[in-house]
């Protein structure tokens, strides 16, 4: 027998075969080992969607929709909701029959009590799947092919785009992050942080070997206008500080912090609050200075970027010290540039300097050519 595929599925499956026969004409014909069949062949690698969701009636179908064709397993973890949470989940799993829907009951979270990270772990204990997807019920997968990447391969996990739409400050477009949104099971991932929390092979692991998927998204709706983004930071504080309790090392618990001394900077500024406003600016500085090894992940680039340099360059700005510095290095039509905003000129050459070191590399070792 001989066959010629017609047609792929999306995720790179035949859809079906085009079978030719011929006759033996002197031996019997070998029959196939399905065995050695099984294993030379590449298998559908399955993928459960874990979430985690309290009073989310109004956004949390727009979710389910979004993955239900690219998913073999639904885990919610479900917090005490006083809406109708959970009969929309029972509804969308009776209208999907195929999935295998899972509901968890979880408790509030809580500063002190449960965190984010507790929810999380809950909602991918006793997964079967190769791969596990987790996504918020304020979100929503966009894109096509995510079965594609499904198989052994060197990654341990995949970074999806999450855009973060937003209506204040008006005009300003969305803001990116690039969070490990999907990874293998059996690899040791669990989630850290009582808030903004990752999934991580282990305390500061990070993510393993992973990939930036260039053409799946997960759109944010959760902070539609400065009120809500108030109430949700006003919701987070208290957890964050938590998070610095029990993950004081945390490298992300570090640079989030940082992060929340500006908006709480910014904040105290609008409202007319200057001299608390500028204590939190000296105790950014401070605190950036005292972990500044701690930032070269997320702080080298632009200091118009949401990175901990930037947020430092504003504290410093704000202060009214330190001066800003852009470097930029052209090699024929490559160019690459490093900006910031320092107190001082050693200061500002050593963080130049390692800014743009990979850049230098490829221009000494003629990587552009």
């Amino acid at each position: 027998m001989s066959s010629m595929s017609e047609n792929v599925y999306r995720d790179g499956r035949p859809l079906g075969h085009l079978q030719m026969g011929y006759t033996v004409d002197r031996e019997p014909a070998h029959p196939v080992d399905p065995l050695w069949k099984a294993n030379t062949g590449r298998y559908r690698q399955s993928i459960a969607a874990c979430m985690i969701a309290m009073n989310d009636d109004d956004v949390i179908t727009k979710c389910l929709n979004s993955i239900h064709q690219d998913v073999d397993i639904i885990q919610v973890a479900l917090g005490p909701s006083n809406d109708h949470t959970r009969e929309r989940l029972l509804e969308f799993a009776g209208e999907h029959p195929w999935i295998d829907f899972r509901i968890k009951d979880v408790p509030r979270i809580e500063a002190g009590v449960f965190g984010f990270d507790d929810a999380r772990n809950a909602s991918i204990e006793d997964i079967e799947a190769d791969w596990i997807l987790w996504i918020d019920s304020d979100e929503y997968l966009s894109g096509y092919g995510l079965q594609v990447y499904l198989r052994n391969n060197c990654f341990d996990s995949y970074a999806i785009h999450q855009h973060h739409f937003t209506c204040e400050p008006r005009g300003v477009p969305a803001q990116i992050d690039r969070p490990a949104r999907l990874f293998r099971t059996g690899q040791g991932f669990e989630f850290f942080g009582k808030v903004h929390e990752h999934a991580e092979k282990g305390y500061n692991g990070g993510p393993g070997f992973v990939m930036v998927l260039p053409n799946i998204d997960i759109g944010h709706t959760g902070y539609i206008n400065d009120m809500i983004r108030q109430e949700r930071f006003r919701r987070n504080f208290p957890l964050l500080e938590w998070d610095r309790d029990v993950y004081p090392e945390r490298k992300l618990g570090r640079y989030l912090w940082l992060r929340d001394y500006i908006h709480r900077m910014r904040m105290l500024d609008g409202m007319g609050e200057k001299l608390r406003a500028r204590q939190l600016a000296e105790e950014a500085v401070d605190f950036y200075t005292e972990h500044a090894k701690d930032f070269e992940g997320v702080g080298a680039g632009s200091v118009s970027g949401n990175n901990a340099l930037a947020y430092y360059g504003e504290a410093l700005k704000y202060l009214g010290r330190g001066f800003p510095i852009a470097v930029q290095i052209q090699l024929e039509d490559q160019t690459a540039g490093y900006e910031g905003i320092f107190e001082s000129a050693e200061e500002a050459v050593e963080n130049a300097t390692k800014g743009l070191a990979e850049e230098i590399r490829k221009r000494k070792t003629g990587y552009w050519e």
